[in-house]
């Protein structure tokens, strides 16, 4: 960037890009970033400066866009013992079933014929992430003004996005939150994830069951949850840049 990054986003005047092909460097002005609609050229060599800006990707590797408080805090996480053996069986033998069975009797599905718009979208963002159709997990809408995502699950992992979000939002929006909502199952979010989600209502339960003893091990659990929890949005929010290639 041509400004110290000290300052604030409103006052970068232009950032600097090197043309992968050329090598040339070129000042887009910021303004002009926040609103493009098609891939700038290289003053260079008149080539595509953005090559990947009309792409998906073969075989995405999550390492491309995980960002490092999130790599940081889930290796914390995962260096308590058994952690993540307990939590997969605590969700799977539980919250699983009864969230998925309340979700198909009670929140719309979407595919390719219930809300085909959205599944589009839904579609297209997995196969950005490298994600194919067939595997992609379930979608559906629940009513509730507000505006909401989540995904969640352990071995069939599920996303549910609120009406309130699809009122409020417009269609590259949309498509960014279903990104974001992807970004979790590419990344291998969703067991941890969803542990965040109940963890809190078992480690009362837990801590009253044992006069207070359990604390000594669900805190330091639930501690680990909860701010390698905030640090997976960024990584998610990354993920969903890379779907709709939008500032």
């Amino acid at each position: 960037m041509t400004q110290d990054r000290s300052q604030s986003m409103s006052d970068i005047e232009a950032v600097e890009f090197e043309c992968g092909a050329c090598g040339a460097i070129n000042h887009l002005p910021f303004e002009k970033i926040l609103d493009l609609q098609s891939a700038p050229l290289c003053g260079g060599c008149n080539g595509t400066l953005f090559r990947n800006l009309d792409q998906t990707y073969d075989k995405l590797s999550p390492k491309t866009y995980i960002h490092p408080l999130d790599d940081e805090s889930l290796a914390a996480l995962k260096r308590i013992p058994g952690v993540t053996t307990l939590l997969r069986s605590l969700i799977r033998h539980s919250f699983e079933l009864a969230t998925r069975l309340h979700h198909q009797a009670n929140f719309v599905r979407v595919g390719p014929k219930q809300l085909p718009e959205i599944w589009k979208s839904f579609v297209y963002a997995g196969k950005v992430l490298s994600i194919a159709e067939e595997d992609l997990p379930e979608l559906y809408v629940y009513q509730d003004p507000v505006p909401n995502a989540y995904t969640f699950g352990v071995e069939n992992n599920f996303v549910a996005i609120s009406t309130g979000c699809l009122n409020l939002l417009n269609e590259e929006e949309i498509l960014f939150v279903l990104g974001h909502e992807l970004g979790h199952v590419h990344a291998d979010h969703v067991l941890y994830k969803s542990a965040a989600r109940v963890f809190g209502s078992v480690a009362s339960t837990v801590i009253q069951a044992t006069m207070g003893l359990g604390s000594l091990v669900v805190y330091p659990i639930q501690i680990a949850l909860l701010r390698w929890d905030r640090a997976s949005e960024l990584s998610c929010d990354r993920a969903a840049l890379l779907v709709v290639k939008n500032p």
